[in-house]
């Protein structure tokens, strides 16, 4: 009977049910509509996909509900969902209020009473969290995780340990919320901030607080970062010790909770919400996982959540899922012809309707960087089959967004020439024929398409539009517009047929990581521990290091050196293999904690145990300088370690298994504790060997029983088989173009070889290694030019001009005749260290020169720093150093040497490079651009240099043929004809190295405003985080005034009427919390306008107060960096050195008094001196109110 009402209500559907809707009077269902019902307790998507029945579902009983969905008509389809504030949100009938869900599902967890917020932000909401100081504060940190968890509305109360089961498309939804004050944030993250792992994915959605570094939720007491000393489980001030934006704090800030505010008591109330399925859809995927598919056709989309996007989802081709984000066509009667390329730096869109799919106008690109896509799918719609495709699925988001920008490969014109992807990315393609394989190679096919069948043996490929196995071309000829090249390549090839319609579709997925490399980039990460890896489609479960020098190692082995060197597996506590890719490898001592990482020359696979690959050393003889080679791809063990650190023989039988453990392989557990070869061991510094009696000889260095012997040293408190026992592991690093880039994305492992690719992986130039400084004032620092005492043809004896330019790096050992100018700089890997090692000790074992064009690579053709370090003699510290600004490295201009800002570091004398050398343009034997009758450059050995006439602090003297008497090495000062002595008067020749960092942060966050303005030219005025100072924890949150002449301006001083200002404002940093807060009265901040000037090159100034020009801006521009080592005495704005004033200019002369760290106008008469008492504004404006800004 039930089965027969329910049947005849959908058939005899009328106008007069109008008033329905509810649980209780049932839910219409119109033509081809979609509706989320959730009744008893039971969710179901159900779609009508009949075009002319309209449809009655009985929901009033629970019966009747259940008949409906298991007896439902033909044309409904019935979809499961499960019952959460989101899905009752979408009935329409649900107020705000608590109700009991499941929140995951079929899972372990019982079902819980939560508070459903259906009022706000679009309604769904979850309540996870609640902290009213009512209520006190919750016992611990960490207690914050689940905390009366019966109570959702009680002062207390936290269900985060959740916030797994809110995922929705590798995102979590989030909502903080400030009733008191009316204040929220919305956005979206990958991560789950309850995990040891720093925040990615962050997207705004509604930011009303981005003050205080805000930047998602981290952990609060996190090995990643900094961290805030566990204040609070969770809070917003990333990357920052500060905790604001807490979430589950055990005790007050004052008197509340730490929200965005600098105020004197704190928030009483702070909430946390989340979002179950999102507050829209965000692509097809999305809508697939909804269980919102109508099947194939045009949708709307919210890529962030906030923007609607018309868009061609294919939901029935391979799983579906896909979001068409390229359509292009080859018949000649287009109306509009545009490349791929033009349609890639457009992003206009596809305009998109439910009849135009198929039609050869229906051309554009989404930007694809709004997604964060791991697959593409192409389709030729005019000549393939209706359910044929062709794939290529990445691991992470950005592999793809590499490929999809044709930024993966340098450029290749002849077929056959295919290079190993970057950062060792790997694809794995499928197609409808059934093909499937893995790859890490292919062909930037003439520098505008994507294509690999070239790096396949024996690859077949026709003219002809159809699904190829091994396409030469997936994109092809990204740059043509013409008819014939437009959609060439279409996951294939073709001829150029009028009959091609190209299709590319993307798709989200993230469940085949080949390595733990994979799932940090994806935001998989939920801290150190076990995780599956697919590599090459293969499961293994491994351990992953998620923090440790940025994270996304991959654990290979644990175990003991003496027993690796003979095969020995008895011992081992963890082995794996399984072609693990990665192009970096991490050895650490279990007990120590000391580690030392090495780069390979490209992607390598772990085709055999560490064991094997230890043997393989083993084997060899010494006289071939046994070393360790890894498996490429095809499995050629021809893949070397860069650093050469680990696995390596040096001569008299010994192999070195890492610098602290060498090992012998004749002898059963004997093992020599030297720590010199590689990168040296300090654990052993500390290890008193002679307690041992096993360690016996040349400074208790040789040891036997390594395994078994029971005693225990004083120093490290250690075995023998304790201070062996060893871990490594091997990551995939994506490609850095600098030591900066390293740095700022975390990947740092201290000063030492790095690979860098300072033109990109699409750039004509392959990786090579340098030296990076990351310890010197802040770090970043890449080597361009070094220098040493003595040695034979070096890097730039007798070099022309253009190889001066355009050289990969030019190497030489130090006080030899060898060299290696092939760009592997090979003297740069050295079998041994001294005792005290430091950074020049390390450097003095090779020269080095670097072609001026990567210098401008390096700095992106920005203004860069450049660090000059000078020793007298090896073994020798550091005794002068300077840091200067270069700008205009301008090769039209010759490269000429504009130097700004110089700084001294170390020393007392300053270097003339920054005197007499500055403004001169390069020289070189076969191009005279010097100031000398003659040229400078064939005087001494024919080296090239910034030449004046001639010259005075010169990196490499007289060449090294001592020309004109002047010695082989590198100048600091002067021009004497000696060997250097004193490290304190720097005179003669001695050691040198230049390196340069540029201004431009790589990290999540910009250097400046500017910086954030040419990334975003549509990005408003507000309040910014940005992070000028490498290597520190230099998160500030400032002002940005986007629009004034141009935009771009760092607010970084800032007072509200202050009557003492503090007199070192102008080169401190003074209260930088409070720098947003420009209208709080009586207060001053500042971020240090002199440190930020010369960190970001800075050539504007901007000043505005209401006691001058009527509150108008006065500007500056072209006036170079704000620095107080040099007197400004002409412009708009000028002012004092910390040496000099300005003659007759009332408030820029008396630089030692009142003047001291000034900023004036009117012609030096009037402006800020804080030095000078209350009357802050000089003349006669006493405590003005002003804002200082930088450009």
């Amino acid at each position: 009977m039930n089965i027969q009402i329910g049947f005849l209500f959908t058939l005899l559907f009328s106008q007069a049910v109008l008033a329905i809707n509810t649980v209780d009077t049932g839910f219409k269902l119109a033509t081809n509509e979609l509706k989320t019902i959730v009744a008893h307790n039971t969710c179901k998507k159900v779609w009508n996909t009949s075009t002319t029945n309209e449809h009655f579902v009985a929901t009033k009983t629970n019966p009747e509900w259940m008949n409906f969905y298991a007896n439902a008509p033909s044309d409904i389809v019935v979809r499961d969902c499960q019952v959460s504030c989101s899905t009752l949100n979408k009935t329409g009938t649900y107020p705000s209020g608590l109700y009991t869900i499941d929140i995951d599902g079929a899972g372990p967890l019982a079902a819980l009473s939560v508070y459903c917020d259906m009022d706000n932000n679009g309604g769904g909401w979850t309540r996870i969290y609640k902290h009213n100081v009512a209520g006190g504060f919750f016992p611990t940190t960490n207690s914050a995780l689940l905390y009366n968890q019966a109570a959702p509305t009680g002062n207390l109360y936290s269900i985060i340990q959740y916030i797994d089961e809110f995922e929705n498309l590798n995102r979590f939804t989030f909502w903080i919320n400030y009733p008191n004050e009316g204040k929220k944030n919305i956005w979206s993250q990958f991560t789950n901030p309850i995990y040891d792992t720093p925040v990615r994915g962050y997207r705004e959605i509604d930011i009303e607080m981005n003050s205080q570094r805000w930047g998602g939720l981290e952990l609060g007491n996190n090995s990643f970062g900094y961290s805030n000393s566990d204040q609070s489980l969770i809070d917003g001030s990333v990357n920052h010790s500060n905790w604001y934006f807490a979430i589950g704090s055990d005790a007050a800030y004052k008197t509340g909770i730490p929200s965005d505010h600098n105020n004197n008591v704190g928030t009483q109330l702070a909430e946390l919400y989340l979002h179950d399925e999102g507050m829209r859809p965000m692509s097809c995927q999305h809508i697939l996982e909804l269980g919102e598919s109508k099947g194939s056709g045009v949708y709307t989309i919210y890529p962030d959540q906030v923007t609607a996007t018309q868009v061609y989802c294919e939901m029935d081709i391979d799983n579906g899922g896909w979001t068409l984000f390229y359509a292009n066509a080859a018949d000649p009667a287009m109306t509009t012809k545009k490349s791929y390329n033009i349609m890639k730096n457009e992003f206009a869109g596809i305009n998109i309707n439910s009849t135009n799919y198929a039609d050869i106008n229906t051309i554009g690109m989404h930007n694809f960087f709004d997604f964060s896509a791991t697959q593409m799918m192409a389709r030729d719609i005019g000549n393939w089959g209706a359910t044929d495709y062709s794939t290529v699925e990445f691991f992470n988001p950005e592999d793809f967004n590499l490929v999809v920008d044709i930024k993966a490969g340098p450029s290749r014109t002849t077929p056959g020439d295919c290079d190993i992807m970057t950062g060792g990315s790997q694809f794995h393609f499928r197609n409808s024929n059934g093909t499937s394989y893995y790859l890490d190679s292919q062909t930037n096919w003439a520098g505008v398409g994507f294509g690999w069948g070239d790096c396949l043996p024996a690859y077949n490929q026709t003219g002809t539009s159809d699904v190829h196995d091994q396409p030469r071309h997936y994109i092809y000829h990204t740059n043509g517009s013409d008819d014939l090249s437009r959609v060439r390549g279409v996951g294939g090839f073709n001829t150029g047929q009028a009959t091609v319609k190209a299709r590319y579709f993307l798709r989200e997925k993230y469940n085949r990581p080949k390595n733990c490399m994979d799932i940090l980039l994806s935001g998989k990460s939920r801290g150190n521990g076990s995780y599956t890896i697919y590599p090459e489609g293969t499961a293994v479960t491994v351990d992953c290091d998620m923090t440790t020098e940025g994270g996304g190692w991959t654990k290979v082995w644990h175990g003991y050196p003496t027993h690796a060197v003979r095969g020995d597996t008895s011992a081992e506590v963890y082995s794996k293999s399984n072609s693990i890719a990665f192009n970096q490898m991490r050895i650490e001592s279990v007990n120590t904690g000391f580690s030392i990482t090495d780069n390979t020359w490209e992607t390598a696979y772990l085709d055999k145990t560490i064991p094997d690959y230890f043997q393989q050393v083993v084997s060899q003889a010494d006289a071939t300088s046994p070393q360790v080679k890894f498996a490429d791809m095809d499995g050629t063990e021809d893949v070397e370690l860069v650093g050469k650190y680990f696995f390596h023989g040096y001569g008299n039988n010994w192999r070195v298994f890492y610098s602290c453990v060498n090992v012998d392989p004749n002898i059963t557990d004997r093992i020599f504790i030297g720590g010199g070869y590689g990168k040296r061991c300090t654990p052993r510094d500390s290890m008193v060997r002679s307690d041992i009696t096993t360690c016996t000889s040349s400074d208790n260095n040789y040891c036997t029983n390594a395994y078994n012997s029971t005693e225990v040293e004083s120093g490290l408190g250690l075995t023998l088989k304790q201070y062996q026992e060893t871990r490594v592991w091997v990551r995939s690093l994506p490609s850095m173009k600098s030591c900066r880039e390293i740095l700022d994305r975390g990947y740092s492992s201290g000063t030492g070889i790095y690979i860098i690719d300072p033109d990109s992986p699409v750039g004509e130039t392959p990786p090579f290694p340098t030296v990076c400084d990351m310890g010197t004032q802040g770090g970043g620092w890449t080597l361009v030019w070094g220098n040493t005492r003595e040695g034979t043809n070096k890097p730039t004896t007798g070099i022309t001009y253009s190889d001066s330019i355009n050289t990969t790096p030019r190497c030489s050992y130090d006080r030899s005749s060898s060299n290696d100018f092939t760009g592997k700089c090979s003297p740069i890997a050295r079998p041994g260290m001294p005792a005290a090692q430091t950074l020049n000790y390390y450097l003095e074992y090779f020269n080095y020169f670097l072609g001026l064009k990567h210098w401008n690579s390096i700095s992106g053709n920005n203004d860069f720093q450049l660090l000059y370090s000078w020793s007298p003699d090896y073994e020798q510290t550091i005794s002068q150093q300077a840091i200067m600004t270069v700008k205009n490295f301008d090769p039209a201009d010759k490269y000429r040497l504009n130097i700004e800002s110089y700084t001294q570091l170390l020393g007392t004398v300053a270097a003339p490079i920054a005197t007499s050398h500055n403004g001169m343009m390069w020289s070189t034997t076969d191009q005279d651009n010097d100031t000398h009758t003659g040229n400078c450059a064939t005087f001494y050995t024919d080296t090239p240099f910034w030449y004046a006439s001639c010259w005075s602090g010169k990196i490499h003297g007289g060449g090294e043929a001592s020309e004109g008497g002047y010695f082989n090495g590198a100048y600091w000062s002067g021009s004497a004809k000696q060997w250097a002595t004193d490290p304190a008067t720097a005179i003669g020749a001695g050691n040198g190295w230049f390196m340069i960092r540029e201004s431009n942060s790589y990290g999540e966050y910009k250097s400046s405003c500017k910086q954030i303005l040419e990334e975003n030219p549509n990005a408003p005025s507000g309040n910014y985080t940005i992070n000028f100072q490498p290597g520190q924890n230099a998160l500030r949150t400032v002002y940005c005034d986007m629009t004034t002449d141009g935009g771009g301006w760092t607010l970084v001083v800032r007072s509200s009427g202050v009557t003492d200002l503090d007199n070192s404002i102008m080169v401190s940093a003074i209260a930088d919390n409070l720098l947003t807060e420009r209208t709080l009265p009586n207060t001053q901040a500042s971020i240090n306008p002199e440190y930020f000037s010369r960190a970001n090159g800075t050539t504007d100034a901007m000043f505005i107060s209401p006691s001058y020009n009527g509150g108008a801006p006065i500007i500056e521009n072209g006036n170079g960096t704000w620095d107080y080592d040099k007197v400004d005495c002409t412009g708009n704005l000028r002012h004092t050195s910390r040496t000099e004033g300005c003659a007759g200019q009332n408030a820029n002369d008396n630089y030692d008094g009142a003047d001291a760290y000034n900023l004036t106008i009117n012609g030096g008469n009037e402006g800020v001196v804080p030095a000078y008492g209350t009357e802050v504004c000089y003349s006669g404006k006493g405590a003005c109110s002003f804002e200082f800004y930088l450009r």
